[in-house]
């Protein structure tokens, strides 16, 4: 797979894993634009890309145990609830 694409098909899974928390990571602002920065870099850099395209394609709700960015993806859950 091209770098590109690569990185396409992550940030996808990042922003449907944020989907399924209920989280509009376009919509949370400048104040949060380091941490989803952050995010989205741990999700490009992460190992488990094939499982976490399996999870988020399934609609599994919650966050896997390995993912990177469990504790983003949790409190940012919690502050749109």
């Amino acid at each position: 797979m091209r770098v590109i694409e690569a990185v396409a098909a992550r940030l996808d899974q990042s922003v449907k894993m944020a989907g399924n928390l209920g989280i509009d990571l376009p919509s949370s602002g400048l104040s949060s634009e380091n941490q989803i920065r952050n995010a989205i870099w741990r999700c490009i850099f992460c190992r488990h890309g094939s499982e976490c395209a399996e999870w988020v394609n399934a609609g599994t709700p919650g966050v896997p145990g390995f993912c990177r960015n469990r504790e983003f993806y949790l409190g940012r859950a919690l502050d749109a609830a």
